[in-house]
Protein backbone atom coordinates (compact mmCIF):
# COMPACT_ATOMS: atom_id res chain seq x y z
CA UNK A 1 0.00 0.00 0.00
CA UNK A 2 2.95 2.19 0.58
CA UNK A 3 3.79 2.07 -2.60
CA UNK A 4 1.49 5.25 -3.60
CA UNK A 5 2.24 7.26 -0.68
CA UNK A 6 6.71 7.31 -0.85
CA UNK A 7 7.98 9.06 -3.93
CA UNK A 8 11.17 6.99 -3.26
CA UNK A 9 8.91 3.64 -4.16
CA UNK A 10 7.16 4.87 -7.48
CA UNK A 11 8.10 3.46 -10.83
CA UNK A 12 8.50 4.58 -14.70
CA UNK A 13 5.83 2.12 -15.57
CA UNK A 14 3.48 2.69 -13.23
CA UNK A 15 1.84 -0.75 -13.32
CA UNK A 16 2.47 -1.90 -9.31
CA UNK A 17 1.21 1.52 -8.27
CA UNK A 18 -1.59 1.70 -10.46
CA UNK A 19 -2.30 -2.27 -9.50
CA UNK A 20 -1.96 -0.97 -5.65
CA UNK A 21 -4.44 1.07 -5.85
CA UNK A 22 -7.16 -0.53 -7.72
CA UNK A 23 -6.74 -2.95 -4.66
CA UNK A 24 -7.26 -0.07 -2.38
CA UNK A 25 -10.30 0.78 -4.26
CA UNK A 26 -11.70 -2.49 -3.92
CA UNK A 27 -11.14 -2.87 -0.19
CA UNK A 28 -12.39 0.49 0.48
CA UNK A 29 -15.28 0.05 -2.71
CA UNK A 30 -18.61 1.39 -0.12
CA UNK A 31 -15.93 4.28 1.68
CA UNK A 32 -15.52 5.85 -1.64
CA UNK A 33 -19.06 5.84 -2.86
CA UNK A 34 -20.01 8.35 -1.01
CA UNK A 35 -17.26 11.04 -1.98
CA UNK A 36 -17.58 10.13 -5.66
CA UNK A 37 -15.04 8.59 -6.40
CA UNK A 38 -14.27 7.72 -9.72
CA UNK A 39 -11.77 4.46 -10.88
CA UNK A 40 -11.78 5.59 -14.71
CA UNK A 41 -10.23 8.45 -13.47
CA UNK A 42 -6.98 7.07 -11.39
CA UNK A 43 -4.71 6.00 -14.62
CA UNK A 44 -4.86 9.42 -15.88
CA UNK A 45 -4.17 11.48 -12.45
CA UNK A 46 -1.88 9.11 -11.21
CA UNK A 47 0.19 9.82 -14.24
CA UNK A 48 -0.19 13.66 -14.34
CA UNK A 49 0.88 13.93 -10.58
CA UNK A 50 3.82 11.74 -11.05
CA UNK A 51 4.71 14.72 -13.53
CA UNK A 52 3.72 17.48 -11.20
CA UNK A 53 5.65 15.78 -8.92
CA UNK A 54 8.77 15.79 -10.90
CA UNK A 55 8.23 19.62 -12.61
CA UNK A 56 7.49 21.14 -8.99
CA UNK A 57 8.11 18.67 -5.83
CA UNK A 58 10.91 16.46 -6.35
CA UNK A 59 13.16 16.41 -3.52
CA UNK A 60 10.95 17.28 -0.51
CA UNK A 61 9.93 14.73 2.00
CA UNK A 62 6.76 13.11 1.40
CA UNK A 63 5.06 14.36 4.35
CA UNK A 64 5.27 17.42 2.54
CA UNK A 65 4.54 16.48 -0.59
CA UNK A 66 1.06 15.42 0.24
CA UNK A 67 0.02 18.07 2.38
CA UNK A 68 0.95 20.79 -0.67
CA UNK A 69 -1.02 18.08 -2.82
CA UNK A 70 -4.02 17.89 -0.49
CA UNK A 71 -4.20 21.38 0.01
CA UNK A 72 -3.40 23.14 -3.14
CA UNK A 73 -4.10 20.46 -5.55
CA UNK A 74 -6.56 18.04 -4.35
CA UNK A 75 -8.88 19.35 -7.22
CA UNK A 76 -6.94 17.71 -10.02
CA UNK A 77 -5.77 14.92 -8.73
CA UNK A 78 -9.21 13.57 -6.38
CA UNK A 79 -9.56 10.37 -6.61
CA UNK A 80 -5.85 10.05 -5.83
CA UNK A 81 -5.94 11.77 -3.26
CA UNK A 82 -9.21 9.68 -1.98
CA UNK A 83 -6.90 6.40 -2.52
CA UNK A 84 -3.26 7.87 -0.80
CA UNK A 85 -6.23 9.39 2.39
CA UNK A 86 -7.23 6.12 2.94
CA UNK A 87 -3.79 4.52 2.78
CA UNK A 88 -2.40 7.41 5.09
CA UNK A 89 -5.23 6.74 7.67
CA UNK A 90 -3.99 2.60 7.98
CA UNK A 91 -2.24 1.87 10.83
CA UNK A 92 1.11 0.10 9.65
CA UNK A 93 0.50 -2.78 11.90
CA UNK A 94 -2.23 -3.93 14.32
CA UNK A 95 -0.11 -2.82 17.34
CA UNK A 96 -3.02 0.32 17.12
CA UNK A 97 -5.84 -1.90 17.25
CA UNK A 98 -4.66 -4.33 20.29
CA UNK A 99 -3.36 -1.48 21.91
CA UNK A 100 -7.04 -0.54 22.13
CA UNK A 101 -8.07 -3.47 23.51
CA UNK A 102 -5.66 -3.78 26.11
CA UNK A 103 -6.81 -0.39 26.88
CA UNK A 104 -10.81 -1.31 27.08
CA UNK A 105 -9.87 -4.20 29.17
CA UNK A 106 -8.19 -1.90 31.55
CA UNK A 107 -10.95 -0.18 31.83
CA UNK A 108 -13.27 -2.59 32.52
CA UNK A 109 -14.24 -3.56 35.86
CA UNK A 110 -16.86 -5.14 37.87
CA UNK A 111 -17.57 -1.62 38.82
CA UNK A 112 -17.99 -0.55 35.45
CA UNK A 113 -19.73 -3.39 33.52
CA UNK A 114 -23.01 -1.33 34.03
CA UNK A 115 -21.88 1.64 31.91
CA UNK A 116 -23.79 2.06 28.38
CA UNK A 117 -21.84 1.53 25.03
CA UNK A 118 -21.29 4.81 24.26
CA UNK A 119 -19.74 5.66 27.70
CA UNK A 120 -17.42 3.13 27.30
CA UNK A 121 -16.57 4.21 23.45
CA UNK A 122 -16.11 7.94 24.52
CA UNK A 123 -13.29 6.47 27.55
CA UNK A 124 -12.03 4.54 24.60
CA UNK A 125 -12.22 7.14 22.30
CA UNK A 126 -10.32 9.98 25.11
CA UNK A 127 -7.89 7.51 26.85
CA UNK A 128 -6.31 6.74 22.68
CA UNK A 129 -5.90 10.25 22.32
CA UNK A 130 -4.98 11.89 25.33
CA UNK A 131 -1.35 12.13 23.89
CA UNK A 132 -2.80 14.03 20.80
CA UNK A 133 -4.67 17.12 22.85
CA UNK A 134 -3.22 20.01 24.48
CA UNK A 135 -4.28 20.95 28.23
CA UNK A 136 -6.49 22.86 27.33
CA UNK A 137 -8.33 20.92 24.95
CA UNK A 138 -8.44 18.02 27.67
CA UNK A 139 -10.03 20.44 29.84
CA UNK A 140 -12.97 21.78 27.52
CA UNK A 141 -13.52 18.05 26.74
CA UNK A 142 -14.07 17.98 30.73
CA UNK A 143 -16.25 20.48 31.23
CA UNK A 144 -18.83 19.60 28.13
CA UNK A 145 -19.01 16.28 29.57
CA UNK A 146 -19.59 17.20 32.87
CA UNK A 147 -21.97 19.87 31.95
CA UNK A 148 -23.66 17.31 29.08
CA UNK A 149 -23.81 14.57 32.75
CA UNK A 150 -25.07 17.73 35.10
CA UNK A 151 -28.31 18.87 32.54
CA UNK A 152 -28.82 15.22 32.30
CA UNK A 153 -29.41 14.75 36.01
CA UNK A 154 -31.72 18.18 36.00
CA UNK A 155 -33.50 16.93 33.84
CA UNK A 156 -34.34 13.26 35.35
CA UNK A 157 -34.95 14.82 38.91
CA UNK A 158 -37.26 17.05 37.06
CA UNK A 159 -39.00 14.68 35.14
CA UNK A 160 -39.61 12.27 37.82
CA UNK A 161 -39.95 14.48 40.44
CA UNK A 162 -37.20 13.59 42.53
CA UNK A 163 -35.95 17.47 42.36
CA UNK A 164 -34.08 18.27 45.88
CA UNK A 165 -34.24 22.03 46.75
CA UNK A 166 -32.10 22.95 49.21
CA UNK A 167 -33.24 24.56 52.44
CA UNK A 168 -32.84 28.44 52.78
CA UNK A 169 -30.96 29.26 56.03
CA UNK A 170 -31.78 31.88 57.96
Amino acid sequence: MYILVNPANWREDSESELEAMSFVSDQFANTLEAPSFDHSKVKREWKSLKIVYKNFYQGISTKELWQKVLEYRKHEFANVCLLVEIVMAMGVSNSTVEHGFSTLTAMLSDRRLSLQHNTMENLLLIKANDGLWSKVEKDEIIDYALNHYNADQVTKAITTGNLCVPCNQK
